[in-house]
């Protein structure tokens, strides 16, 4: 395995060889440096995808369908960190399997919406 892979992502369980020496990965000790894109098109929909690979590996439909991504940070992402909407785990298993992980919009209810709306209305 690649040493670029190690500092990127690897899944739980595989064993590698670094410098001689065998290893089982270790979840805790993964960690993997991406990039967060926000769509122009959606609000609070957001790309992430590993640094190195930028969006290289996005699919060009997707990328028509989400818009010019703007990039609006970089993060460290380790299994446990929290996120406000999703486990960074499951992030980084997706950005290893795809090469980007495609975070939607929450979706918002009728009765969501109505407040939203009487907020907006008061400024609140």
């Amino acid at each position: 395995m690649l040493c670029s892979k190690l500092v990127g992502v690897l899944t739980p369980g595989i064993e590698f060889e670094l410098s001689g020496t065998r290893s089982l990965y270790n979840e805790s000790t993964m960690k993997l440096i991406c990039d967060i894109y926000k769509s122009p098109r959606e609000d609070e929909m957001y790309l992430y995808v590993q640094k190195t690979e930028a969006l290289t590996r996005v699919p060009d439909a997707l990328l028509e369908k989400f818009g010019k991504p703007r990039h609006i940070m970089t993060l460290l992402l380790e299994p446990g960190k929290k996120l406000a909407r999703v486990d960074a785990a499951r992030v980084m298993e997706q950005i290893e399997s795809t090469g980007f992980y495609l975070q939607m919009p929450p979706v918002k209810d009728d009765e969501m919406r109505e407040i939203h709306l009487q907020n907006t209305k008061m400024n609140l």
